[in-house]
C-alpha cells in the first residue's frame, strides 16, 4: 500500500465513496430561485459535462436520484447547461430525442453556410459558383482556382452536397 492510504495511526485510510466525492464537488446556482441550476465543481469532460471518476456527473445525479438508467436511454438537461447535476432538471430520453432536443435548441454541432465560422464562403459566393457552371464554358478546377477552394468543394457546391440550402 502507498503511504497516503494509511493513517498516521497505522490504521488503512477509508476510502470516500462516489457520493460522497460528488457532494464535494455541486454547489446551487446563484442565478434565480425556482429550481435553479446545480453546477459541477468538480473535473469536465472536453464537452462541458461534469466527470466523477470514469462517470458522466449528471448521469450519477440521476441515478443517486432515480435509480439505474435503463439501458439505451441518455440523461437530457431541461435547463441545457451542461455542467448542471440538479436531478430536477434531468429527464430520460433516447438518442434520437437526445438530438432532436439539441438540434430545436439551436445547439447542433454543424453549422451550415455562413453561420459557421469556419466558412470561406457566403451565399452570394454560392450563387456565383453555381451561374459559373450553369453558364458553361469554364471547369470546376478553373472555378476552384478562382474562388480560391478546392476542386471537390466546387463540385459538391454544384451537386447541392454542400450548400444545399443556399440558393
Amino acid at each position: 500500500m502507498h503511504y497516503k492510504q494509511w493513517r498516521r495511526n497505522g490504521e488503512p485510510r477509508r476510502r470516500r465513496t462516489i457520493a460522497e466525492r460528488f457532494d464535494d464537488y455541486w454547489r446551487p446556482h446563484p442565478g434565480p430561485l425556482e429550481s435553479p441550476c446545480h453546477l459541477w465543481g468538480g473535473a469536465l469532460s472536453d464537452r462541458g459535462y461534469g466527470k466523477i471518476g470514469s462517470m458522466r456527473a449528471h448521469r450519477f445525479a440521476w441515478e443517486r436520484a432515480h435509480g439505474p438508467i435503463p439501458e439505451g436511454m441518455c440523461v437530457l438537461h431541461c435547463c441545457d447547461v451542461r455542467a448542471c447535476v440538479n436531478a430536477e432538471h434531468l429527464f430520460l430520453g433516447t438518442q434520437l430525442e437526445n438530438i432532436a432536443d439539441r438540434d430545436s435548441k439551436g445547439r447542433a454541432a454543424t453549422v451550415a453556410g455562413e453561420r459557421n465560422q469556419s466558412a470561406k464562403l457566403n451565399a452570394t459566393d454560392v450563387e456565383r459558383i453555381r451561374d459559373m457552371w450553369r453558364v458553361g464554358g469554364v471547369t470546376q478546377k478553373a472555378i476552384a482556382a478562382h474562388m480560391g477552394i478546392s476542386h471537390p468543394t466546387v463540385n459538391a457546391i454544384i451537386k447541392r452536397r454542400l450548400w444545399a440550402h443556399a440558393a
